[in-house]
């Protein structure tokens, strides 16, 4: 498809030129109308600024995945008001990237966090990525016998809850580095029954405790 770009008052460029903050200054705000697709090798680095976009020009239909870098974006520039509700998901940030010097005080409220780690796999052995929230369900399997807990990404001093309903009469048991209080296990549950467990990560050992037969 071939690329027009004319400038008002009919000054036009080809896709074989660049199209440079000089240009576009030459007569001083230009009306651009584009025919075709406009690739970054046709924009000269620099070329197109904020004040030279209208509000709401750039939308995210208009941007290619992983097309807007940190590199790219100015200090400052991106704002909360600038942010569509929800648009900031865990799966568009990296690792580490959001820290304590970023946020804004009294940026994260209770409202703005999900504390909800999700309903857990029932099975023998049942995966915990504490990373995923602070309050965890599990209905166990509909199969007499034992579930493992399996934990991962803890921090210290972090707490975690379990809420667990049974499938079938089944023993919750701990993790690896595991202790529970007074050294008593929890008895086995049985179909019916809700039992509420909590652990505390101190550095080393996950600290349990536990209630159980909620009515």
């Amino acid at each position: 498809m071939a690329l027009t770009i004319s400038l008002t008052p009919g000054i036009v460029l080809t896709a074989e030129e660049v199209l440079t903050a000089a240009k576009l200054n030459l007569l001083g705000n230009p009306t651009i109308e584009l025919e075709g697709a406009l690739s970054s090798t046709t924009i000269a680095d620099n070329a197109v600024t904020t004040a030279k976009l209208a509000d709401g020009a750039v939308t995210t239909a208009k941007l290619a995945d992983l097309a807007v870098t940190t590199a790219k974006l100015a200090d400052l520039a991106v704002t909360t008001g600038k942010l569509a509700d929800l648009a900031v998901t865990t799966g568009k940030l990296a690792d580490l990237a959001v820290t304590t010097g970023k946020l804004a005080a009294d940026a994260v409220t209770p409202a703005k966090v999900d504390f909800s780690g999700g309903a857990l796999t029932p099975g023998a052995t049942v995966a915990v990525d504490w990373s995923l929230g602070l309050g965890f369900t599990l209905a166990t399997a509909a199969v007499t016998g034992n579930e493992i807990l399996v934990m991962s990404n803890a921090r210290a001093g972090q707490v975690i809850t379990i809420r667990v309903t049974y499938g079938a009469t089944t023993t919750i048991v701990k993790p690896a580095l595991g202790l529970w209080a007074n050294g008593t296990a929890p008895a086995a549950g049985t179909v019916g029954v809700t039992d509420l467990f909590a652990f505390l990560y101190d550095g080393t050992n996950y600290l349990g405790v536990f209630r159980t037969a909620f009515a």
